[in-house]
C-alpha cells in the first residue's frame, strides 16, 4: 500500500467516524424530544430525518470504501452488492431532497403572518410526511438500477467498453449497454439538479429576507412584523448548508458528467468527487449542533440525566454495600 492509499484511507475514515455519531447525536437529541412530549417543528422533522440518512450513506459509503483501501477484500457477494449500492445511493438522494424540502420550509416559516407564503407554510407543515413519502417512492424507483446491475467486485465482466461501469473496487455498476448507461445518468443528473435549483432559490430568498428583516430592525419593532431570534439563526444555518451542497453537488456532479461523456478519470479525480459525495454528510451535523438550540438544549438534558443516573446508581450501590456490613459490637 502506498503513502498516498494511506493518507486516502485515512481521510475517509476521519469522515465517517466524524460524520456518524454526529449526526446520531441530533436523532436522538430529537428522539429525546419526543419522549419528553416537546413540541416538534417540521423543520426539526426534517432535520432528524436528514440526520438518519446521512448516517446510512457515511455507513454504506464512507466505511466501506475504507475497508477496502486498507485491503479488505470481498467484502460482500451479489445480495450484499445489489443492497449496499442501493442504499448508498438512495440515501445521497434523499439527502438532496430532504435538504431542498429544508430550505423551502425555511424559507415560509421566517416569512411574517401577513405573507401569502404562510398559508403555504401550513400546507405544507400539515402535508409534510406525504411530501416526504413521495420523494422516498421516486428515489426509491430511480435507485432501482443499483439492484439489477450491480456486482461483487471480484467477479469478472467481459467490457467492450469499459465507459459503461462504476467501479468502486469492493462492488461494481455495471450497464451493458450505452444506452443504459447514458439514460441512468442523465435521469440522476436531472433529478439532482431539479433539487438543487429549487433549493437554490429558497435560499436566495431567505438572504432577500434576512436583508430586509435587517433593514427593518431598524426601524420597526412591532413582533408581527419580523420574525424570532432562532428563525434567523435557523435560516442563516440553512442558507450555509444550502451554499456548501451547491458547492459539493458542483464538484461532484461535474466530475460525473466527464466520466459519463466517455472521458478518462484518472483516480485522484475519482477520489475527489467521491471525497465531496460524502462530505456533506459529515459537514452537515456540526453546522446543525452549532446553530441550533434545541439540538445543544435536547443533548445537553440527555446528559444530565444520565450523569444523574450515574450518581443515583453509585449512591443505591453505596446503600447497600453499607447495609451489608456487619456492626461493630
Amino acid at each position: 500500500m502506498n503513502s498516498y492509499s494511506i493518507f486516502k484511507g485515512i481521510v475517509f475514515l476521519f469522515l465517517a467516524l466524524a460524520g456518524i455519531p454526529s449526526n446520531l447525536a441530533i436523532s436522538v437529541s430529537y428522539a429525546i424530544a419526543i419522549h419528553s412530549g416537546k413540541k416538534i417543528f417540521p423543520t426539526d422533522k426534517i432535520i432528524s430525518l436528514i440526520s438518519i440518512v446521512n448516517t446510512i450513506m457515511l455507513l454504506t459509503r464512507g466505511i466501506p470504501d475504507t475497508l477496502f483501501i486498507f485491503g479488505v477484500k470481498d467484502l460482500f457477494n451479489s445480495t450484499g452488492c445489489k443492497t449496499i449500492i442501493y442504499l448508498s445511493r438512495l440515501s445521497r438522494a434523499m439527502a438532496i431532497g430532504l435538504t431542498c424540502v429544508l430550505s423551502c420550509l425555511q424559507f415560509a416559516t421566517i416569512n411574517p403572518p401577513s405573507s401569502k407564503w404562510a398559508a403555504w407554510n401550513a400546507r405544507a407543515s400539515k402535508y409534510l410526511m406525504s411530501i416526504v413519502l413521495a420523494i422516498l417512492v421516486l428515489n426509491l424507483l430511480l435507485c432501482i438500477s443499483s439492484v439489477v446491475y450491480s456486482l461483487p467486485g471480484s467477479q469478472y465482466v467481459n467490457l467492450t467498453h469499459n465507459q459503461f461501469i462504476f467501479n468502486l473496487g469492493y462492488c461494481k455498476v455495471f450497464f451493458p449497454t450505452k444506452v443504459e448507461y447514458h439514460g441512468h445518468g442523465l435521469m440522476l443528473l436531472a433529478r439532482d439538479v431539479i433539487f438543487v435549483v429549487l433549493m437554490i432559490l429558497a435560499s436566495t430568498a431567505i438572504i432577500h429576507l434576512l436583508y430586509r428583516h435587517q433593514k427593518q430592525m431598524k426601524k420597526i419593532h412591532s413582533s408581527s412584523s419580523q420574525a424570532t431570534m432562532p428563525e434567523m439563526k435557523a435560516a442563516k444555518a440553512v442558507v450555509t448548508l444550502v451554499t456548501l451542497y451547491a458547492i459539493f453537488f458542483g464538484v461532484e456532479n461535474t466530475i460525473f458528467l466527464y466520466t459519463m461523456l466517455g472521458n478518462d478519470v484518472n483516480v485522484y479525480l475519482s477520489d475527489v468527487r467521491f471525497l465531496f459525495s460524502i462530505l456533506y454528510a459529515t459537514v452537515f451535523p456540526f453546522i446543525i449542533i452549532g446553530t441550533n438550540y434545541n439540538v445543544r438544549k435536547h443533548l445537553k438534558c440527555f446528559t444530565r440525566e444520565n450523569e444523574a443516573d450515574s450518581r443515583s446508581d453509585k449512591d443505591q450501590t453505596a446503600t447497600s454495600v453499607s447495609h451489608d456490613l456487619p456492626h461493630l459490637p
